[in-house]
């Protein structure tokens, strides 16, 4: 699982080129500059190990996943302030 919070600098894990040739952290280093960055803004990503056709995802990003979900109902009650919805498994 990985996770950035914008009130923090990225780091060098955060500037490795996408397609289009703007990273991750240029994109948010440029908001901030631009002071275009909401005042709080967070992301995950669940990095993956094996993309061939057909395959399931593997255990370890089963858990990551588990993980990225629980985190965010957290992160959403807090900000909500009310207890998450009864439909959602994390």
């Amino acid at each position: 699982m990985v996770r950035f919070d914008s009130r923090c600098p990225l780091g060098a894990r955060f500037q490795h080129r996408g397609t289009h040739t703007f990273g991750l952290a240029d994109v948010i280093e440029l908001a901030r500059a631009l002071d275009g960055l909401p005042s709080r803004l967070a992301g995950y990503g669940v990095e993956g190990a094996a993309f061939e056709f057909g395959t399931g995802l593997s255990p370890d990003v089963e858990s990551a996943v588990q993980s990225v979900t629980s985190q965010l109902l957290r992160e959403l009650n807090s900000v909500t302030k009310g207890p998450p919805s009864q439909d959602v498994q994390p």
